[in-house]
């Protein structure tokens, strides 16, 4: 039995960096272990909402930029100067609170890769640290069914890892992750291995069920795939009462949603207006989640059947729906396979292609590129989920199988296993 421990929990990004984290804490808490969620100053009630105490991560985000910022998290190439040099500069300051937030911890557990300076943390205090991914695409850019043959499938995942190094933003933040290393006194991280040193040598854990990505040999040798990390456990889970009498008064809708960072594309308002339009020439109902950007809102008055809302637990509105149409990031394609529905996958920038063509080979949806998202081609498209029968049986074998994991569970008690392990073999694999 592992002793009660302090261990901290930091995450940089959207919603779908911060609900793992949440309810991995919660279960941590829940075992006796002090923890602590190290996170931007904008999710602090949240945190502190299901009893986690909060430490702030800068750079505090004004409210004002709040799309533009997470505009800047969904594209690797924007070209908008001020946010990146915003995001970059302050990584000084992300260290400096993140040291601060792990004085007298046992561990630090960082989720996906956007904590950048979690790895300098871990070195300068030689602390244990445990990196997660809730997504496979990040532990080894997996782009499968490239070719047949994998020594051609590597070399491609190799020359796109050196290209990706030369990407603008990429370069800047290794500027300034590189001076702020020689700062610290640290060794110095190659350009085109930057995103490796992101993951901890001790412990990876892969956040995501092996439905989707079975473990590959070109994984780190610690990774552990844990099952979906769901959040049944998180308060708030409830429909609201406009939402729920709509749902009883009528047929299963098509559920539309572009999770918590699509919801800010340039070209979301366009998915929400095709969506509808889409939604009247099949004759269904339908639920539009456009989140807190009211562009996303059709300017014209919406039709009866239609209702548009920003915000629904998926774990409560996707088993009531005939379909789910959304952006294929990991948290909404969790809960979806989680509901047994088929899903029209429309995915934009990072992981979001990968994740959805990963869905189309398992057969439980299809995929439409954002810029092919115009209401005619919609409509065939979700015809064909709503009148071919496999769509349904395959997303019900999926959810079958899925059901019974319990990757929170798994993923404490990797967490825990780590920690009673003997000092002098954590820094054996941390040399």
């Amino acid at each position: 039995m592992t002793s009660h421990k302090r261990v901290v929990l930091t995450a940089f990004g959207t919603l779908g960096d911060l609900y793992p984290a949440m309810v991995i804490a919660l279960e941590l808490q829940n075992r006796g272990h002090h923890v602590v969620i190290a996170t931007t100053e904008g999710y602090r009630s949240k945190v502190e909402e299901i009893g986690i105490r909060f430490h702030a991560l800068r750079p505090e985000i004004p409210p004002s930029m709040g799309a533009e910022w997470t505009s800047l998290l969904l594209d690797p190439f924007i070209d908008d100067q001020g946010l990146m040099d915003l995001f970059c500069s302050s990584q000084r300051q992300t260290y400096d609170d993140l040291i601060k937030a792990v004085q007298g911890a046992d561990l630090l557990v960082s989720i996906n890769c956007t904590v950048v300076v979690a790895p300098l943390v871990a070195q300068k205090t030689k602390m244990r640290w445990i990196s997660c991914v809730v997504d496979p695409f990040y532990i080894a850019e997996d782009f499968l069914g490239i070719t047949p043959f994998a020594w051609v499938n590597r070399a491609f995942v190799e020359l796109m890892t050196f290209l990706v190094s030369f990407i603008a933003s990429v370069l800047l933040i290794h500027k300034h992750i590189s001076h702020l290393r020689a700062e610290l006194g640290l060794p110095q991280v190659k350009r085109h291995t930057f995103f490796s040193d992101l993951f901890s040598p001790e412990l990876v854990l892969a956040l995501y069920s092996p439905v989707i990505a079975k473990r590959r040999s070109d994984y780190p040798a610690n990774t552990q795939i844990t099952g979906f990390t769901f959040d049944r456990e998180l308060p708030n889970q409830e429909l609201s009462p406009t939402l729920a009498e709509f749902l009883d008064s009528g047929s299963p809708p098509i559920v539309f949603t572009l999770g918590s960072s699509a919801v800010y594309a340039a070209d979301a308002e366009k998915f929400y207006t095709q969506s509808v339009l889409a939604a009247q020439k099949l004759g269904y109902r339908a639920v539009l989640l456009v989140g807190d950007n009211t562009q996303n809102l059709p300017s014209n008055p919406l039709p009866k059947g239609i209702i548009a809302v920003n915000y629904a637990p998926h774990s409560e509105i996707f088993p009531r729906a005939a379909l789910i149409v959304h952006q294929s990031g990991m948290g909404t394609t969790a809960q979806a396979l989680l509901a047994g529905i088929p899903m029209l996958l429309v995915p934009y920038e990072y992981e979001q292609p990968d994740t959805a063509a990963r869905l189309v080979r398992l057969g439980v949806g299809r995929m439409l590129k954002p810029k092919q998202y115009h209401a005619d081609r919609v409509t065939i498209e979700l015809n064909k989920l709503l009148t071919q029968p496999q769509y349904k049986v395959k997303a019900l074998e999926v959810r079958n199988r899925i059901q019974s994991e319990k990757g929170v569970q798994t993923a404490c008690d990797a967490i825990e296993k780590h920690l009673s392990l003997d000092c002098s073999t954590v820094e054996g694999a941390t040399r």
